[in-house]
């Protein structure tokens, strides 16, 4: 069994094959105090007019977090996922400006890939 606790709100135990959960984007301020701050999205999209300055989170010890300008999507593994041209690894915890559209997906070596997100900017 592997358990993971990221979270002090929450207890996620996730066995090899399960899926990482979904990372999050929680606001700056919210995210100097754990992740109190989180942002609403909707059905995994978070929307705004506007760049946003955010953090990036995965309830999962030991995921990675990988961003892209373009889709995510069909990426089943870090290394799928690190081949597209212009992914990055997204450290948790670091605080991030994003400028247009972003998506987002979560990665653990014994864990099936999360669902993706994505930052819309409208």
């Amino acid at each position: 069994m592997d358990v993971q606790v990221a979270r002090p709100d929450s207890f996620v135990v996730a066995f090899k094959g399960d899926k990482v959960s979904t990372p999050y984007l929680v606001t700056v301020d919210g995210a100097k105090t754990g992740v109190a701050g989180k942002i609403d999205d909707t059905s995994g999209t978070y929307s705004s007019n506007a760049n946003l300055s955010c953090v990036a989170y995965c309830d999962n010890t030991g995921a990675t977090i990988v961003s892209c300008a373009t889709t995510l999507a069909d990426a089943s593994t870090l290394t799928e996922a690190m081949a597209i041209a212009g992914a990055t690894i997204v450290e948790q915890g670091a605080t991030l400006t994003l400028e247009g559209d972003t998506y987002f997906k979560a990665y653990h070596p014994n864990l099936t890939a999360s669902t993706q997100i994505m930052f819309d900017k409208a």
